[in-house]
Formats: structure tokens, C-alpha cells, sequence
């Protein structure tokens, strides 16, 4: 079953992503995030809070369909609620004396302001200040999977952090 939810949310990320390339309807997209929280239930016993992201990453989508100003918002907090979710499930005790975590705080801080000078000339007003929340959101976020990476050498959680840094930078 396991192995049918892995092929089951590639072919939809890849009918997703066809969709979304070609102005089609992203009816796939609705499956990515509830076929991954099925697959990664048959693999890990993993904290409810990872659930509760995901649950949360799958509400924006769910809002985004609509594209109505509304919707729009609902899907903002609900992604930004989500962010912070992942980034308290990556939180491990790292000392703060630590070189690499600064090396990363400084790091993300450039980035971070390098993406507010690019995009905030073209945001329009009325969405400044949710944008530098939202990008010091997925900043935490991303930040909290690299700390993760250090202390379990596991790197697949920050480069999906990565991944996903760059994808919303491209759709803002």
C-alpha cells in the first residue's frame, strides 16, 4: 500500500505540474498533501505536528482553487500557520554558540533581504507587510530544517525547504 501512495503522489505531482504549466485545471493538486501524509503514515512514527502542517499546507491549496480575495487570504494563513508548524517540528536543541547555526541565521537573513528588495517594489501596497511576514515565515521555516539537517545529518528536509524557498519565490 505504501508503495501504491508513493507512485499515486508522483503521478499526481507530475499531472499537477503538466496542469499548471499548460493553464489547465490543478484538480491533482488536492491529492498531493493527503497521499503524503497516508504514505508517510505506513513509514514513521511521526509527531501529530507534522500532520497538522501538512493538514494546514493542504487547506491553502484547498483555498487557493478559488481565486477569490477571500480565498486568497484564507490560503495565506493557512500556508503561513503551516510554516510555522514545520519549522517547530524541525526545532532541535542546537547551542546557539554553535558556528554552523549562525553561519545559517546569516546566511537566511541575506536571502531574506535580498527576495524583499527584488519582489516589494512590485507588491502592491496593500500587501507589503504580509509579504515581509510571510518570507520571514518560510524563512523560520527553512532555517529550522537546516538546523534539523546539522543535528541529525539528515538532508532531505532542508532541501525540500529549499525547493520550496525557490518555487514560491518564482510564483510571487
Amino acid at each position: 500500500m505504501a508503495n501504491f501512495l508513493l507512485i499515486f503522489y508522483i503521478a499526481s505531482a507530475c499531472i499537477d505540474s503538466y496542469a499548471s504549466e499548460h493553464n489547465m485545471m490543478r484538480n491533482f493538486k488536492l491529492f498531493l498533501m493527503p497521499a503524503l501524509m497516508a504514505y508517510l503514515s505506513f513509514h514513521a512514527n511521526h509527531d501529530v505536528l507534522l500532520y497538522i502542517a501538512l493538514l494546514l499546507s493542504w487547506a491553502g491549496d484547498v483555498y487557493l482553487i478559488n481565486k477569490t480575495k477571500k480565498n486568497y487570504q484564507l490560503g495565506l494563513i493557512s500556508f503561513m500557520l503551516a510554516h510555522i508548524s514545520y519549522g517547530i517540528y524541525f526545532i532541535h536543541p542546537l547551542p546557539l554558540t554553535s558556528l554552523m547555526f549562525w553561519v545559517g541565521v546569516l546566511l537566511y537573513g541575506i536571502a531574506g533581504c535580498l527576495y524583499l528588495k527584488l519582489i516589494l517594489p512590485v507588491v502592491p501596497a496593500s500587501f507589503k507587510k504580509a509579504t515581509i511576514v510571510y518570507m520571514i515565515t518560510i524563512l523560520f521555516m527553512s532555517l529550522m530544517a537546516y538546523v534539523n539537517m546539522i543535528k541529525t545529518m539528515n538532508i532531505l528536509s532542508w532541501l525540500g525547504s529549499i525547493v520550496f524557498l525557490i518555487s514560491d519565490t518564482l510564483l510571487s
